[in-house]
């Protein structure tokens, strides 16, 4: 079993913007990571694909998905890649 305190998270920023940052927690040996990205309010999410699917569980906050819906504190997210 592998545990990340809160205490042990790194947040690193992507890219050259500080308004996205990531605290990686496990590479897996099939090329999946898992891991915390924070998004400052108002920062946008650039466009990125995936090679499997994405899930996201919204901690805090809320986020314009870009089709009418927005997901907030609480929600699941899973996008399968034929949904990009």
């Amino acid at each position: 079993m592998r545990v990340v305190t809160s205490n042990e998270h790194e947040f690193h920023p992507i890219g050259s913007s500080s308004d996205l940052e990531v605290c990686m927690v496990r590479e897996a040996d099939d090329g999946g990571i898992s891991g915390f990205i924070r998004i400052r309010k108002g920062a946008t999410l650039p466009r990125h694909r995936h090679i499997a699917a994405e899930e996201t569980y919204m901690i805090q906050g809320r986020m314009d998905l870009g089709d009418g819906r927005i997901a907030q504190a609480g929600d699941y997210l899973l996008m399968n890649t034929s949904s990009f």
